[in-house]
């Protein structure tokens, strides 16, 4: 994270990148990424349904030339004895701080933004100084550079205020604003642990950072990517139990009964659990977290593409279910013409089992090469007893009844 943002960190984006008219506009594939100027949508299945693939400027590299040239300068003038102890980078809510942003990304809360964290005792010498020269130079940055460069992105209230996702900061108060504490849990306090989603954890730990001497917010970020492993296996035993309950036992016999509202929610929890076993089993100390549900299918494609990652069909196997769920709970053609004509081969509820099937038995093999089950049982909720005998801790939030 120290080494900074991929490509070209500290380059002025390029003149007359501006959105086009239409995000629908433009090129496609290799020829995209060429053209700052480019985006262009997909609708075709799985692997190209990240629907804006080419972004006039990413919000990275964005946030890092705008620290190459203005902050960073700004500092060693200004604070010159603390710029060894501030540390600078981009981490926390937005799009951006993903690597997900996109050209609808850029109509709210967007533009050149850094975060500047700061010891407590640094913060109560030059924190309220460092503030309002942050806002000037991100003033300046705006006015020099048009619309042209930057898109027109009006800030809302919730990127306000306390909320706000730039500028100077207490590293306790940053994690705590997201996270609720200053420093990630205990290592033997699962209870806490349990009580963090792993998109808040996520957000915590996304993002890059550009500058950190000292290694102060470094280290606290850093604590929050340690999931206790006695966590990650209790979690992995919850995600077997949702995805045996929602998708082998309930899915079938809402679909027995008619009802296809409760069909659709079974598949969604099916899908939810599957995502963030997924991220759960190539551990998120690797890996990271699981990101809120906007981007949770664009992290899953992400993984998906990585060398060595475990169950990686998975994410192409959801998608083919949720192309064929308004067929099977409610009797609609499905999303694309493929899915359509396959309907009237095998009814789409039949494929939709036998794809849950597939993937619960490919989640069962996955287990059994970690070593954490001897079971050939592809019943997940069988599997977690053999999963939960590898929990060192006997805290009972940690296991199940």
């Amino acid at each position: 994270d120290n080494a900074g943002v991929a490509g070209d960190a500290g380059a002025l984006p390029q003149s007359g990148s501006r959105l086009s008219n239409s995000p629908a506009q433009g090129k496609t594939g290799a020829n995209a990424a060429s053209s700052p100027s480019t985006v262009s949508v997909s609708t075709g299945s799985a692997g190209a349904a990240e629907a804006v693939s080419a972004c006039p400027v990413s919000g990275l590299k964005l946030a890092s030339a705008f620290w190459t040239q203005m902050g960073k300068p700004m500092i060693a003038a200004k604070y010159p004895q603390y710029a060894g102890r501030i540390a600078d980078g981009l981490v926390g809510h937005g799009s951006e701080c993903y690597g997900f942003d996109d050209a609808y990304s850029q109509d709210q809360d967007f533009g050149p933004r850094f975060c500047l964290w700061l010891t407590d005792e640094d913060y109560a010498a030059i924190g309220t100084a460092l503030q309002e020269d942050y806002e000037r130079i991100a003033h300046a940055w705006r006015s020099e550079h048009s619309s042209a460069d930057l898109p027109d992105s009006p800030a809302t209230p919730r990127a306000q205020g306390t909320m706000r996702r730039d500028g100077v900061f207490r590293i306790g108060d940053f994690f705590e604003t997201l996270t609720g504490y200053r420093e990630a849990p205990p290592q033997d306090a699962p209870h806490e642990w349990l009580a963090l989603d792993e998109s808040t954890l996520a957000t915590a730990t996304n993002g890059r950072i550009f500058a950190d001497a000292l290694g102060i917010f470094s280290k606290t970020r850093q604590g929050f990517t340690f999931m206790p492993e006695d966590v990650r296996l209790s979690l992995i035993s919850r995600r077997l139990g949702m995805l045996s309950q929602a998708g082998q036992y309930n899915l079938p016999r809402m679909l027995q009964r008619g009802d296809g509202a409760a069909a659709m929610t079974s598949i969604h929890e099916f899908t939810q659990a599957a995502i963030s076993l997924v991220f759960l089993i190539n551990n998120p100390v690797s890996v990271g977290y699981e990101p809120y549900y906007k981007w949770r299918f664009a992290a899953l494609r992400r993984l998906s593409r990585r060398m060595a990652t475990r169950l990686s069909d998975v994410c192409a196997q959801l998608e083919e279910i949720l192309h064929l769920a308004s067929a099977a709970c409610f009797g609609v053609p499905g999303t694309t013409a493929e899915h359509k004509a396959s309907t009237t081969a095998t009814p789409p509820a039949d494929r939709i089992n036998a794809i849950i099937e597939r993937i619960c038995s490919d989640i069962v093999s996955e287990l059994q090469r970690e070593g954490l089950t001897s079971s050939q049982e592809t019943f997940l909720e069988w599997q977690r007893p053999y999963v939960e005998e590898h929990i060192v801790s006997d805290a009972p939030c940690l296991h199940s009844l």
